[in-house]
């Protein structure tokens, strides 16, 4: 539950609301209605659980280094020596330890200002310019772009 339900929790009950009420209009259970009154806080509480990876870390170090940055690879091995972690346990664990993951780079520049003017665009070669019988700049296509995307491969 976010800190804005909880806070819309606590205000409707100070304005003398119903918990039923306020279960039904917020669509959520009147257990988790009375949890957050009994707790009288916004704060999500933060559950502390174990990472079922942790145990094999320096194992998922030396084999992500050994099979060359493939996850699936040091899943297979992992399972090969006995460890009981699924695919899906172990690509969270590498993401949020870093291992092998690289933030997102951006493409281009954007100054925020929202214009498409102001993004450095990439330059679109399926598009010509051509003069037409009068001598002036034509920007007819030359290409459309299903073709253009076919000669790339």
């Amino acid at each position: 539950m976010s800190q804005a339900q909880r806070t819309t929790i606590l205000e409707l009950h100070s304005q003398g609301v119903a918990k039923r009420e306020i279960a039904r209009v917020l669509g959520i259970s009147r257990v988790a209605v009375r949890r957050v009154l009994r707790s009288n806080s916004t704060a999500v509480p933060e559950l502390p659980r174990p990472e079922k990876a942790e145990p094999y870390r320096q194992q998922i170090l030396d084999l992500f280094d050994q099979s060359k940055g493939n996850l699936v690879r040091v899943h297979e091995e992992l399972q090969a020596r006995g460890a009981q972690l699924s695919y899906a346990a172990l690509t969270p664990f590498c993401r949020r330890h870093g291992i092998g993951y690289r933030p997102p780079v951006a493409a281009g520049q954007y100054d925020g200002a929202g214009s498409v003017s102001s993004r450095i665009l990439p330059p679109v070669p399926w598009i010509a310019q051509k003069k037409n019988f009068a001598g002036e700049l034509d920007n007819a296509p030359s290409l459309c772009w299903w073709q253009w995307r076919r000669s790339l491969y």
